[in-house]
Formats: structure tokens, sequence, C-alpha cells
């Protein structure tokens, strides 16, 4: 009975031993099994996401840079997004794309030479469309006007080297006065005459020069544009140079891209609401999965040149395809 009872005692020691181990190493054992159980669910989850099909959640996307010169508000910008989004959305039947203040999905608009070229077009009275009949005009109006700009340019020429002409004749004739005490009172007001007129000659030499300066830029500006239509069309001709000698500018109207920065789509250019939807449309068929196409009037036709904002039967299947949906 004896031995009974210290062998009971001897259990409860013993118990009492591993509660209070158990106690004593139960919150470093937890600290360190938590971050390895959520590492472990968080692949879990991953792989599970990545075996169902895609476009069963939408891809949130929020606003970033907007630059004040493309004149839109970021509501309308939004709206531009959500309206393309429901491009592909509607077809398919479900939201594929969602606005989120924070959404990682980043879209940008980004303010430089491209829509530039745009407003500078407008300027001009230039309405452009990307068709061969808008490069023939275009092609036209750069002839002339760089006719023009030949012609004013050899006009600069010949009165700027006649203005330096006149301006060194009256400077040493004037020093040569001033070196022996002063001009006699006739030659004096000759030599104010002259000075006059040197003036307003150099004042006529500026005005020129701003007017061959705004030629320069309206000649690049076309420039730009034809390269960009050569480029878009296909056009077995060789690219215009700008005045200083370049070829112009590679010309994305906007890009989709996916970096160690993060996910974003930067608008570069657009004409007006329909053209930006459509723009931000091909971008976010990207964003789904989907590649360039060969018909030019599908939404992922890889030069965004078509009016059409209605997906093709080849876009609908491309997306259908990528969405794992029969």
């Amino acid at each position: 009975m004896a031995k009974k009872i210290v062998k009971i005692f001897l259990s409860l020691i013993l118990a009492g031993l591993i509660a209070g181990l158990f106690y004593y190493f139960f919150q470093p054992i937890a600290d360190f099994s938590e971050p390895v159980i959520i590492k472990i669910s968080s692949l879990a989850n991953r792989r599970l996401e990545s075996l169902a099909p895609a476009c069963q959640k939408p891809i949130y996307y929020s606003l970033g840079e907007i630059d004040s010169r493309f004149n839109i508000t970021r509501e309308d910008a939004i709206e531009a997004v959500a309206e393309a989004g429901d491009i592909w959305s509607q077809p398919f039947g479900q939201a594929l794309f969602a606005y989120a203040a924070s959404g990682p999905l980043k879209i940008n608009f980004i303010y430089d030479y491209r829509q530039e070229t745009s407003d500078q077009l407008k300027e001009l009275g230039v309405i452009v469309d990307d068709d061969k009949k808008t490069y023939a005009n275009l092609k036209l109006q750069y002839e002339q006007l760089n006719k023009q700009y030949l012609e004013k340019k050899s006009q600069l020429r010949q009165q700027g080297a006649d203005y330096e002409k006149k301006l060194q004749a009256f400077n040493a004739e004037a020093a040569s006065w001033n070196g022996r005490g002063g001009a006699p009172d006739a030659d004096y007001q000759r030599l104010k005459k002259t000075d006059a007129a040197l003036e307003q000659q150099r004042q006529q030499v500026n005005t020129l020069t701003l007017q061959v300066n705004k030629m320069v830029d309206q000649l690049n500006t076309l420039v730009r544009k034809l390269n960009q239509l050569i480029a878009k069309l296909n056009l077995n001709v060789n690219k215009y140079n700008s005045i200083g000698g370049q070829t112009g500018e590679q010309f994305e109207a906007g890009v989709y891209n996916q970096n160690s920065t993060g996910t974003f789509i930067n608008v570069y250019e657009f004409g007006s609401h329909q053209e930006l939807v459509r723009l931000l449309a091909h971008e976010l068929g990207h964003a789904l999965g989907l590649n360039h196409s060969s018909n030019t009037e599908d939404i992922m036709y890889y030069l965004n040149i078509s009016q059409n904002s209605t997906p093709t039967p080849a876009d609908i299947s491309a997306l259908d395809a990528k969405c794992s949906r029969k």
C-alpha cells in the first residue's frame, strides 16, 4: 500500500513537472511556430489560387500620377478606366476590374512629347486619324511648311548677315569719331539716324528669328506624327528627320508593365475620351494576360488604330482561354 502511494505521488510530481515545462516553453514555441504556420498557410492559399481558374476575382486598380497638362480630372480618369474595364467585364458576365484607393495596378498619365505633339497638331488645326489619308495630308502639309521654312531661313540668313555688316561699320565709325573727341553735328545726326535704322532692322531680324523657330517646332511636330503613322501603318518609307537631325522618338500611346517596382499602366497620349477608353481597354487586356493579335479590329491588335471599342470574337476567345472558361 505504501509503495502504491509513493508511486502515485511520483506520478503527480512528474505530471506537474511536465505541465510546468510546457507552460514555461509554450509562448516561445508559439512565437516560433506561428510565422511558420502562417507561411505554410499562405503558400497553400497561393497554390490553391494557382490551381483555380483565372479571373475569379477582379483586378484592383488605382490612380497614380496625373499630369495637369492632360486637362483630365481624377473623376474623369476613373470613369474612363471603369468604361474600359466594362468592355471586358460585360461580355464575360462578371466584374474583372474594380477601383480601390490602394489598388496594386497603378494607372499613370505621363505627359511628354507624345501628348505635346497631339496638342500642337490641334493648335495647327490638324485633325488626325491613324490612316493613310491622314498620312498623305500630313506629308503634303510638311512639304509645304518645309518649303516655307527653307525660304524664311534663307531670308533670315541674308538679313542677319546684312545687319551684322552694317552694325560693324557703324561701330567702327562711332569709335573713330569718339577717338577724335566726337563727331561734327552733321555726322552726329547722320549716325543717330543710322543707329535708329539699325535698331529697326534688329527688331525685324528678331521677329524673323521667332517665325523660323516656330516653323521648326511645327515641322518637328509633323515629323513626330508622320513617323508614328509610318510605324503604325507599316509603311515602306524612310522616317523623317526632325530639325536637328533626329528621326523622332518612339510613339507608344500607352504601355502595360510589371516589374520589381510594381504593376502599372502608363498613358502617354490620347485625343478624345473615346480614344482614351479604347487605349485603356487594350492595356487592361494585357493586365488580364492577353497577348497582341493580328486582326486590326481586335481590341488586342498590336497597334491601337481601330475605332472599334467592342471585343471581337477573337478577343472573347482569348479571354475565355486565359480565364479557363470553355
